[in-house]
């Protein structure tokens, strides 16, 4: 027959069969008694005492003798005051916890009364109920009468909402509260608990479809049904996943201006990505079109030109108003706009500024001379800024010299070869003779023997050096 260890401590307290693991002698129903509060084993009350005394003043003893052996490393101020431990379980207690009182199960009696012959409560219980505290998230106290062992788990059936929050299901509240450390699938249990079984239905985050999977915790996936979509300006459209675009991406409304003369119906779509073409839709002029990528426009009204008269007020670089460079002003967007003799001195991507005259449209690339130094430090030139040399990949080429360098290696045999090496500075610690040379290339071997693959410094591929590693 199983019983549980409530059961089983009960019957042996009851009709004197358990032991006190501490003296070896039976436990009766008159003696006073303490029970350990991880394992519920009982001893008797005077043997776990002296048991516990004792051992605390030994771990404190060697705690002591420890800390002055090593007096570099500094003990816990706690461990100098010793433990004891429970002889079943070994569960370590601080010396607080000393017992020194005859107390019930349920620990809120002292010194409590035999049970009656009538009674049907177990020896050293107060005969009222246990009301300990059940594991974290659990609000229901125990309501057996007092009594050895562990709590049952809580039989209360609670009354949650699944995940969707269609149906109310009743779980127990043991099953979600169940005071362990909680694990992976721990928590998929859990969550499994809490589902109703139906198709979720919540709309996801496409904001079209709803989550056709079973009731479910946390946000729903990615939605993945295709579906056709449009660029903002209307001249693309293409099959993708629903999820891939964003509810702040979507544009209702979308379409192309046109003048109020115009005959044209107006065609209207939901937008959601930008396609890279260039715009070109038309401005309010008729004459000029949007030159900028992709983008929406929802009002059937178009957009002032940028190049009207009233939006214009200065020459290109801005340096000069047009009043001062015009007779008269400017008729309509289509009217040249004059340039001044000032530098155009607009920034650039680079951060100089460009050192043409007022120019229109973009500036050509940077013209500013910046110097260069190869690797080494031993050689020095110019190029344009806005002209680097690119690679097959377009990467920008690293500027180093023809030198080979002759620095000596750490076996004292062989030099560095490597061209336009960035410890080339090495060669003059190697000039010396005999020892002096070789105490010269040990102060330095650290360097030298690097490993050039670990190495902070830029490595050349092509290096004869390397392509033997």
């Amino acid at each position: 027959m199983n019983q549980t260890l409530t059961e089983r401590l009960t019957q042996e307290l009851t009709s004197g069969t358990s032991d006190c693991s501490i003296c070896y002698e039976s436990i009766t129903r008159t003696a006073r008694i303490h029970s350990c509060s991880t394992c519920y084993t009982p001893y008797h009350l005077h043997c776990i005492s002296a048991w516990a005394t004792s051992a605390v003043a030994s771990s404190a003893e060697k705690a002591q003798l420890s800390a002055s052996r090593d007096p570099r490393n500094p003990p816990d101020p706690q461990s100098l005051k010793g433990h004891w431990s429970c002889p079943n379980c070994a569960t370590k207690f601080p010396p607080s916890s000393i017992p020194t009182k005859y107390k019930c199960y349920c620990g809120r009696f002292t010194d409590p009364q035999p049970p009656s012959k009538s009674s049907t409560s177990p020896p050293h219980s107060c005969a009222k109920p246990c009301m300990k505290q059940r594991p974290v998230g659990c609000k229901h106290a125990c309501s057996l009468t007092c009594h050895p062992g562990p709590c049952p788990p809580c039989p209360v059936v609670l009354k949650e909402k699944c995940h969707c929050q269609k149906r109310v299901l009743g779980i127990r509240c043991s099953a979600l509260n169940d005071g362990k450390a909680e694990t992976e699938m721990s928590r998929e249990i859990k969550e499994a608990l809490k589902s109703c079984g139906e198709e979720h239905g919540k709309l996801m985050s496409c904001g079209i479809h709803t989550c056709q999977e079973k009731c479910h915790d946390g946000p729903c996936r990615e939605c993945d049904q295709e579906r056709a979509k449009k660029c903002y300006c209307g001249k693309e459209s293409k099959l993708e996943m629903c999820g891939v675009t964003s509810t702040s991406s979507r544009i209702e409304g979308c379409l192309v201006p046109t003048s109020q003369d115009s005959d044209r119906p107006l065609e209207r779509w939901t937008g959601e990505y930008d396609c890279g073409s260039v715009c070109a839709a038309p401005y309010s002029c008729s004459h000029h079109t949007c030159d900028l990528s992709c983008h929406p426009h929802t009002s059937p009204t178009p957009p002032p030109c940028p190049y009207s008269p009233s939006e214009i007020t200065t020459c290109p670089c801005g340096n000069t108003p047009l009043s001062s460079l015009l007779s008269r002003p400017r008729s309509d967007c289509l009217s040249p706009i004059p340039t001044c003799s000032k530098p155009c001195s607009r920034p650039l991507s680079c951060g100089h500024a460009c050192q043409l005259t007022c120019h229109t449209g973009s500036c050509p690339p940077c013209t500013t001379s910046i110097p260069l130094v190869c690797r080494c430090g031993s050689s020095k030139t110019t190029r344009l800024c806005g002209s680097p040399e690119l690679d097959d990949k377009g990467n920008e080429v690293e500027y180093k010299c023809g030198r080979v360098c002759r620095a000596m290696r750490n076996c004292g045999r062989h030099v560095c070869g490597r061209v336009c090496c960035a410890l080339s500075y090495q060669e003059a610690l190697t000039v010396g003779k005999g020892k002096q040379k070789r105490r010269m290339m040990d102060n330095s071997w650290e360097q030298e023997m690097q490993d050039p693959r670990e190495s902070s410094v830029p490595m050349d591929e092509s290096d004869p050096i390397l392509t033997r590693m």
